[in-house]
């Protein structure tokens, strides 16, 4: 089945499948979203466990046929820390 694939890029789509986009400059993309039945909800809670508190930091998302979600973050844009996060103090230093 493999070879079969491997010579054959449109069946090798339609058995491996294809990424899907799920999000695109800051939006969601809604009907990939309800065809792939995936929730407002699920898809923040996949960006947040990849660092990403604000869905306009994302310049595209992407369903990888694995299940993985990829992402691409837009320019400039940093690691965000979620609301009311502070950064540790740095220890003092002896003199």
């Amino acid at each position: 089945m493999g070879r079969l694939a491997f010579d054959s890029p449109r069946l090798e789509r339609a058995i491996e499948g294809v990424p899907t986009l799920l999000v695109q400059r800051g939006q969601y993309v809604e009907q990939t979203l309800r065809h792939e039945t995936i929730s407002r909800e699920e898809l923040l809670s996949n960006l947040r466990s990849q660092g990403i508190f604000n869905l306009k930091e994302v310049r595209a998302a992407v369903l990888e046929p694995s299940g993985k979600l990829s992402v691409l973050r837009e320019k400039g844009s940093h690691l965000a820390e979620p609301p009311g996060a502070q950064r540790p103090e740095p220890p003092d230093q002896p003199h």
